[in-house]
């Protein structure tokens, strides 16, 4: 299981992790690959990655309007 990891992701970027990178997903019926961002991926695990979700808002050069490969974005609320 994966959890909320703030640390190893500010430890990524310090290191110089793209942050805007493309992860890939084969779909179970290998019609195809469905290529996502890191904020995407994030930002859907809601509540439970906000820590991790806060270090990678941080991140220098993170690019929030970036779409996944199905033409999908993520909307980031934040609280003012």
């Amino acid at each position: 299981m994966i959890a909320d990891v703030p640390s190893l992701v500010r430890r990524l970027i310090a290191a110089g992790s793209d942050v805007n990178c493309e992860l890939q997903r084969t779909q179970l019926n290998n019609l195809g690959v469905t290529c996502y961002r890191l904020i995407h991926c994030v930002a859907k695990k809601g509540l439970e990655w906000s820590h991790t979700l806060d270090a990678l808002l941080d991140a220098p050069g993170l690019q929030l309007d970036l779409p996944d490969s199905e033409g999908h974005y993520t909307v980031v609320v934040l609280d003012t």
